[in-house]
């Protein structure tokens, strides 16, 4: 096993034309590391983590695609060890949800075990929340293979390797998380980096293969071909390394200045083939709140980026009213897309990531017209 310093901050890119290539891609990365022994035992119980958001095809750059995680379990049963894979969608069965994005076959075809994440343990994290339930199955996994989809994330900026993790938060309990956090996205993530921290993944590969830019990381974003199968032991390193090659100044990413204020050492070590973009749209403008308290919900309302429903797509489907933490979801009084209270809304974005139509957009508010994000 790879100790905790050794090679930690190397992260590998490796450039592959499409799915068909992700099996030798996903095997080469992780051969650059030292090979799949470095991060698997034989006996053990290895939990594999993808992203599974919701029930999308896998062309739709949702989802981790179902070629690289069969790529993964593959290697841990050929180390000797038993392969799981869960998630905890926040309203769906997780079975259904992997039938639709092709998941549930590559785990029969694989041998993969699927566990649902329904019970949760307390641990102890830093910052003002102190303590935080996280899935009892992911924490007494005996090590953990983290599979990010390269999406961007409107509250973000971008979700990679660490915010993955924040799928290991049962069910439900994540809304209240952003709740509790409101529209503040540095809050917000001290309680995702203590998710990573007390979980840990030995190794993070992530899919950039198909990326998603625009309004993600739902299906109001696009997907965008990279070409990138991304590997790392340390997934702030990855992180970094990935928005770096993106053209996003990594400071400018909330998970990034957690870390580094918690006094993380980001100084990833770059290697293997990379062919950047010429160009990756980021989110709308970010959330800016500020000034005296009895001013803030008049900057809110006005002058700040906030979800809205295109009416020509909203079904009224009503999901996004379901999973709003913020409650500011609602059917409309006559006609037209769903209705938002935007003295509610803490512009967390979940409406973007559960929307099964992409009907939610990113609409920039007055402050948006004179300050972009990530410049």
């Amino acid at each position: 096993m790879m100790s905790e310093s050794e090679g930690h901050n190397r992260v590998i890119f490796v450039q592959t034309p499409g799915y068909e290539g992700a099996r030798d891609s996903v095997r080469l990365a992780v051969e650059r590391l030292g090979g799949i022994r470095q991060f698997v035992r034989p006996g053990e119980r290895i939990l594999i983590k993808p992203n599974l958001l919701a029930p999308t095809l896998p062309e739709q750059a949702v989802v981790t695609h179902p070629a690289v995680f069969a790529a993964v379990v593959e290697l841990v049963i050929e180390a000797g060890a038993k392969a799981l894979v869960g998630d905890s969608p926040p309203y769906r069965s997780l079975h259904r949800l992997m039938e639709r994005t092709g998941h549930l076959q590559a785990a029969r075809e694989t041998g993969a075990e699927i566990t649902e994440f329904r019970e949760s343990v307390e641990v102890d994290i830093a910052g003002p929340f102190r303590e935080l339930l996280i899935s009892k199955e992911a924490y007494e996994a005996d090590g953990i293979i983290n599979l990010p989809k390269l999406k961007t994330h409107g509250q973000m900026g971008l979700t990679l390797a660490v915010k993955n993790l924040f799928g290991c938060i049962v069910g439900m309990r994540k809304p209240e998380w952003h709740f509790r956090a409101g529209s503040d996205a540095d809050l917000f993530a001290t309680v995702i980096l203590g998710t990573y921290t007390s979980l840990r993944p030995r190794l993070n590969l992530v899919d950039g293969i198909l990326a998603l830019e625009g309004d993600g990381p739902g299906l109001g974003g696009s997907p965008v071909r990279l070409g990138w199968i991304v590997a790392g032991a340390d997934a702030t390193a990855v992180d970094y390394a990935i928005a770096e090659a993106l053209g996003v100044k990594p400071e400018e990413l909330p998970l990034v200045r957690c870390a580094q204020r918690n006094g993380v050492q980001i100084y990833p070590e770059v290697e293997g083939e990379l062919k950047k973009p010429e160009t990756f749209q980021l989110p709308g403008e970010k959330n800016i709140v500020f000034g005296p308290r009895t001013f803030r919900r008049i900057f809110r309302r006005w002058l700040t980026a906030r979800p809205k429903a295109e009416s020509s797509v909203c079904t009224l489907c009503g999901e996004c009213i379901r999973y709003c933490p913020a409650g500011a979801m609602s059917q409309p009084p006559t006609s037209g897309p769903v209705a938002v209270d935007y003295d509610r809304c803490i512009r967390c974005y979940c409406c973007l990531e559960v929307c099964p139509q992409g009907a939610m957009k990113i609409r920039g508010g007055w402050f948006g017209t004179i300050r972009r994000p990530f410049s």
